[in-house]
Parts: structure tokens; sequence; C-alpha cells
């Protein structure tokens, strides 16, 4: 009944743990694609936090719509809370690919991050 509150939730919180250690979730899929001697570039790892910031954000927007449904059942039918999901993560690939694309273009080498 509640699994948009825990699986929205759990996400967020493993996606923003990545951040505040410094290590964001995107940046380990960019290291697949990159020699080992770019793992540390700081612009690097800014680009990557940034977009781990987005897909934070989005995912904590679904659990907090979750949330907000939990406590107001019927207020809207249940199709918009899935539209809500269904738009934040299109939402997150779009400027995840976009932003990619950014840094492919600003960046020498191609870098892929699979979702």
């Amino acid at each position: 009944m509640n699994m948009g509150i825990l699986s929205n939730g759990f996400l967020a919180s493993i996606i923003w743990l990545t951040i505040f250690t410094g290590t964001p979730f995107t940046l380990q899929y960019a290291r697949d694609d990159l020699p080992k001697e770019r793992w540390d570039d700081s612009g690097l790892i800014r680009d990557y936090r940034l977009i781990a910031l987005a897909w934070g954000f989005l995912v904590t927007f679904s659990a907090l719509a979750a949330f907000f449904q939990m406590f107001n059942p019927g207020l809207f039918p249940d199709k918009i809370y899935l539209d809500v999901n269904i738009l934040t993560i299109a939402g997150g690939i779009v400027f995840t690919q976009l932003y990619n694309n950014k840094i492919k273009k600003m960046r020498i080498g191609p870098i892929k991050i699979y979702l």
C-alpha cells in the first residue's frame, strides 16, 4: 500500500548518501568508460555530481508525492500519482542524456551512463 514511499524513499536515501560521501552513484558508471587517469578529474566529478543531484531531487519528489497521497487518499486519482512517478523518471532520463551529451562535447572521449 505504501510501496511508493518505501521504494522512492530508499532510492532517494541511497542517492543522497552517495552524494554526501563524495562519490555520486553516476560517477561509477562514467568510470566504466574512462581511462583510470581521468577518474579523479574535478570537473568530471562535478558534472556527475550534478546529474546525481538531479536524480536525488526527482526521486525525493516522487517519495514526497507518495507520502502526500498516503495522508490525502482520494484527493487526486491514483493515475495522477502514477503519472508523477513516470514523469519524474522520464525527466531524469532526458536530463541525464542531454547533460551527458554536453559533457561528451566538452571533454575528450565518450562517456556513457546506463540507468
